[in-house]
Parts: structure tokens; sequence; C-alpha cells
């Protein structure tokens, strides 16, 4: 089931956490990491997507935290 563009769920995937699309590195990893410290840039390199990925994963925890 898709959420937006770059961020998905699939009940098959991550035990269906909201992940960005077409990958299963899940969103609230993302934001934790993030949160904890870690660079958009250092977030970058070891997930190997776009910037605009990373943001929109992030974007989308803070939004949607208190749901999950």
């Amino acid at each position: 089931a898709r959420m937006s563009n770059e961020i998905t769920t699939d009940p098959d995937h991550a035990f269906g956490r909201p992940c960005i699309a077409g990958t299963n590195i899940p969103a609230e990893e993302v934001y934790g990491r993030f949160v904890a410290g870690d660079s958009i840039t250092t977030l970058l390199w070891d997930y190997g997507v776009s910037q605009r990925r990373i943001e929109a994963a992030i974007r989308h925890w803070i939004k949607h935290k208190e749901e999950l």
C-alpha cells in the first residue's frame, strides 16, 4: 500500500512499517538516527538512497509518529 511517492507500507516487508519506497529501510530508523545526531550526508552514504528520500522519511516520521 502506497503512502506517498517516497514512503510505502507493505505487510510483506518490514512488518508493515512505513519504509522508503522500493526498500526495506524503515522511516522510523532513519528518523531515529537523524535525531541521534547522524547527518543527512551520513544517512545518504549508509542507505544509498537520495537526499529527497532520506528527508521524506524524516518528515513522514515527524508527521505520523503519534499515529504509529
